[in-house]
């Protein structure tokens, strides 16, 4: 394993944007729910990201790599839109609009449990028993948040919001096994997808009654969910170390 002293600078100051992007998103989303709903947060950040993901593919030439995906290509990209952002976003705003910000983020990270669970029958990986010592663990941290501390009744204020953020860890590791078999440049997919589930995401917004903010904060949660949650999705692994997510 090669020594952290020959880390490149770039590679650790991406690594600290990647830091702060994760450890800021739950704060602008119940910011911005405070004032929108759950699909006016969506719609709009979704809308930030596909215009500046298209943007960056014009500016930068990567347009012309497009014409390398294939039918079944496509379809791949529409699939992984429709996974995410659309109705991996909806659940967990949601949720993070009916709870904490500090549960709802705690129980949503409990995805890379979910991913390993899910990769066992899908990608044929092996848990082995020190892995499930440790996601038992850590499961039961996750309870022990989501009871507000209590660890006698495992009661929770809020069933459905509970229910909602475990769910969206379902939606997310099956976008990233789905991911995982993608063979597309990662950033021209990412594109992609973002624009193909675009029209969803909008349909869903004008069937839902969905409003034009008009608050200062929630064009600023909007614009921080598009640029910085958005643009730190996974570009579309070629492998997945499960063993370490475990």
């Amino acid at each position: 394993m090669p020594s952290s002293l020959n880390t490149p600078p770039l590679a650790w100051g991406l690594a600290l944007a990647t830091v702060l992007l994760w450890s800021t998103v739950a704060t602008a989303f119940k910011l911005g729910l405070r004032t929108l709903s759950p699909i006016e947060l969506l719609s709009g950040a979704h809308g930030v990201a596909a215009l500046t993901l298209l943007l960056g593919l014009a500016f930068t030439g990567r347009w012309r790599h497009l014409r390398a995906f294939s039918l079944a290509d496509h379809r791949r990209a529409l699939l992984l839109g429709l996974l995410n952002p659309w109705l991996y976003y909806l659940v967990l705003f949601e949720a993070y609009d009916r709870l904490p910000a500090q549960v709802a983020q705690a129980l949503n990270y409990t995805w890379a449990l979910t991913l390993t669970l899910l990769a066992i029958p899908v990608l044929g990986h092996r848990l082995r028993t020190l892995e499930l010592a440790a996601m038992l663990l850590a499961w039961f941290g996750a309870a022990v948040i989501a009871t507000g501390g209590s660890t006698e009744g495992l009661t929770v204020d809020d069933p459905l919001g509970v229910a909602l953020a475990l769910g969206s860890t379902v939606l997310w590791a099956s976008y990233w096994l789905l991911a995982a078999r993608s063979t597309t440049p990662p950033v021209e997919t990412l594109t992609l997808a973002f624009t193909y589930a675009l029209p969803f995401t909008l349909a869903t917004a004008l069937w839902s009654g969905a409003r034009v903010p008009e608050d200062p904060v929630a064009w600023g949660a909007i614009l921080w969910t598009g640029l910085a949650e958005r643009h730190r999705e996974p570009h579309f692994p070629r492998a997945l170390s499960l063993p370490a997510l475990a």
